[in-house]
């Protein structure tokens, strides 16, 4: 009897220039990536991960840096909220674009302590979208730290299986 093994591909990092990403207390203004393309590689799944860092003054204590992630909406492909397919800063519209579009992957509470590497855990893409690996997805981050980002780095891994 044949065995089905879980295998890891190895992990990619995002294309999203986090560095100097400036607050913003409506959780509005931030920085897309890069989409992902899975047409290709078919992986069933992938896990999200990052660290970010945080500024190292200014900072407001009770704050959050949030991970959404976003899929096309057609094959043409198009994106929800104003979304498009490169790394760039981005300005939703509105929470209500934002949380119809989008799914909060992590959220990431803050304190006021200067220069903290803020660790997001694994998240599964294929969860964040009813089970199933979008063909084109991607990652949205925000924040309201009061000060602007220092760095950040995300990285996702494909997940596939396989019979021996």
């Amino acid at each position: 009897m044949a065995d089905q093994l879980l295998y890891y591909a190895s992990s990619a990092t995002a294309t999203i220039t986090l560095a100097a990403l400036d607050s913003d207390d409506s959780l509005l203004d931030g920085r897309q990536s890069t989409v992902i393309a899975n047409d290709s590689d078919l992986y069933l799944d992938y896990l999200v991960t990052g660290v970010i860092t945080t500024a190292s003054s200014g900072l407001s204590d009770n704050k959050n840096i949030l991970i959404y992630l976003f899929a096309q909406t057609t094959d043409a492909p198009t994106y929800p909220a104003g979304l498009g397919a490169t790394d760039a800063d981005i300005t939703l519209g509105s929470t209500e674009l934002r949380d119809a579009g989008l799914v909060l992957a992590a959220a990431m509470p803050t304190n006021d302590t200067a220069s903290v590497a803020y660790g997001m855990s694994a998240v599964s893409v294929a969860s964040c979208f009813g089970g199933v690996v979008p063909q084109r997805w991607g990652i949205f981050v925000v924040h309201d730290t009061q000060a602007a980002i220092a760095s950040g780095t995300v990285t996702y891994q494909g997940i596939y299986g396989t019979v021996s």
